[in-house]
């Protein structure tokens, strides 16, 4: 997922903060090619630093840090039926 912010609104760290409270992301070594795994992408070096901070911050070990951080390449958006995926699957949970 890409997610898009306003750093006059939020910073990159907040972001990250963020995203680490609501999600507790792990990497396995069977992990290193999937397209599913957990993974912190960087911009370039400062974000890469402030994100490593974060995680240093939250009790991650340099060595857990270093396999989420990854710097960023081209970003494909998924298919339609793939779009709002959370927004679908809670609505969904809802009728049950």
């Amino acid at each position: 997922m890409q997610v898009l912010f306003d750093p006059k609104e939020l910073t990159f760290k907040d972001l990250i903060r963020h995203y680490l409270t609501e999600f507790k992301p792990q990497r396995y070594s069977t992990e290193s090619t999937s397209q599913y795994r957990a993974a912190i992408f960087y911009q370039d070096e400062q974000q890469k630093r402030e994100a490593a901070d974060v995680l240093s911050s939250l009790g991650y070990s340099q060595e857990a840090a270093k396999s989420l951080l990854e710097p960023a390449k081209v970003f494909y958006a998924a298919e339609q039926y793939h779009q709002n995926y959370y927004g679908k699957f809670t609505a969904g949970a809802g009728n049950k």
